[in-house]
């Protein structure tokens, strides 16, 4: 607080000083002051971003990686993010949003779902459908208050892999357990028909 009560000062200061300039007078350059202080705020702001950045989910770091794959041959490291991890990071209850929507946001990519070897829909056993089937038709149904967020998100990524128009799909309400099997086993059949 002190700190913004000087800096308003020192701006109302400036103005004074600016004001009694003659007509047509430049105002003189920056002092080492003003540059100092310049500095010094540029350095607050940049330790403030990583002080925010420190507190986030280090989780949120790896799907942050996994969107910057470009390329084909960015998916062959052993070490990559994967998308059963992506999963995991939804199915977490006590993850924090941000985390879950990065996910999401990671299984809707249509550059990386058209590069993943995880996601390729052919070549003998279709591993799209075997992940959406394995892993997201069980966050569907998750029950649970907690699990509100990951059924919401989960839904919006199956519509995207799918565009099934069953209208158990389309009636799907994460707040609503009266929908979640019936999307679930319409999604199956839409599945079971996809091979």
């Amino acid at each position: 607080m002190a700190r913004h009560a000087g800096t308003v000062g020192f701006v109302g200061l400036a103005a004074v000083l600016a004001a009694s300039l003659p007509a047509g007078a430049a105002p003189a350059p920056p002092s080492r002051l003003e540059a100092r202080r310049a500095r010094i705020d540029d350095l607050d702001a940049r330790l403030s971003a990583l002080v925010v950045k420190a507190g986030e989910d280090p989780r949120i770091a790896r799907v942050d990686a996994y969107l910057a794959l470009a390329r084909a041959e960015d998916f062959a490291s052993a070490r990559r993010t994967r998308v059963a991890d992506l999963a995991e990071f939804l199915a977490d209850d006590d993850a924090p949003p941000k985390l879950k929507e990065r996910a999401r946001d990671a299984l809707k990519s249509i550059p990386h779902r058209s590069l993943d070897p995880d996601l390729f829909p052919g070549e003998g056993r279709n591993k799209r459908l075997a992940f959406c089937r394995d892993r997201l038709l069980p966050l569907l149904v998750r029950p649970g208050e907690k699990a509100l967020l990951t059924r919401a998100l989960v839904a919006e990524v199956l519509e995207s892999f799918w565009r099934f128009t069953d209208s158990a799909i389309q009636r799907y309400d994460p707040k609503d357990e009266t929908t979640w099997k019936k999307a679930a086993e319409a999604y199956r059949r839409g599945m079971s028909g996809a091979r």
